[in-house]
């Protein structure tokens, strides 16, 4: 009986979705140092503007290290894991499982 492959790790791109939240946060960062001391009415006296529990620039530091730290480590351990399987895949280092799929629920 021949088979049909269901899956194939080349025919899937890298997901970089995971990774690409923190450029984004590492952005919202940047935006609190450079300007939520402006916006902060607590410290200005004025009477609008953002109330902030803490210092905006501190926060905004906060975003800045942790989107840092979360793009290196989401990226690298994804990227790297993802281009392993794929040299192992093209190099013919993998097994293939061959057998009737039994008990099959697709999801929704």
């Amino acid at each position: 009986m021949p088979y049909e492959p269901v899956f194939e790790i080349t025919s899937k791109p890298y997901e970089w979705w995971f990774p690409a939240f923190g450029p984004i946060f590492l952005a919202i960062g940047v935006v609190f140092v450079k300007f939520g001391p402006r916006l902060d009415r607590n410290r200005n006296g004025k009477s609008f503007g953002v109330s902030f529990v803490i210092s905006p620039k501190l926060l905004g530091w906060f975003f800045v290290i942790f989107a840092s730290f979360w793009t290196l480590v989401a990226f690298g351990s994804t990227y790297f894991s993802y281009r392993e399987l794929v040299q192992a895949y093209r190099t013919g280092k993998y097994s293939v499982v061959e057998g009737i799929v039994e008990d099959f629920h697709p999801m929704p």
